[in-house]
């Protein structure tokens, strides 16, 4: 017998263990008839948990038949940041605990070095 797509729960027994069709909007997370995914702290919880950074008009689409293990994140183009030359992230300064001009410095002397 073949499960019936719109259920959230395909194994009644294992509510780790979700159809995303049916948990999905359509809108950023497409998901096909089968696709199912699963995870024992909150299957239902796919779309806000798992598909990150889904900011812009990027959709994440499964195909009809596809298995989703726990742990799996899906990193949607709104991650990205733009390049601007030898400037870094806030994060990488905290680590290196210098100024932005004190970072431009390093890189500017690492690129004399290579040449």
């Amino acid at each position: 017998m073949t499960p019936d797509p719109s259920t959230v729960h395909p194994l009644s027994a294992h509510e780790r263990v979700v159809f995303l069709k049916p948990l999905v909007d359509g809108t950023k997370v497409v998901a096909g008839d089968f696709t199912y995914y699963g995870d024992p702290d909150g299957a239902t919880d796919f779309a806000q948990r798992n598909v990150l950074y889904a900011y812009g008009p990027e959709r994440l689409i499964t195909g009809k038949y596809c298995g989703i293990t726990t742990g799996t994140r899906f990193l949607m183009t709104g991650a990205a940041h733009p390049s601007m030359g030898a400037l870094v992230t806030e994060h990488a300064r905290t680590i290196m605990a210098g100024s932005p001009k004190d970072i431009e410095c390093i890189a500017a002397t690492e690129d004399l070095e290579q040449q």
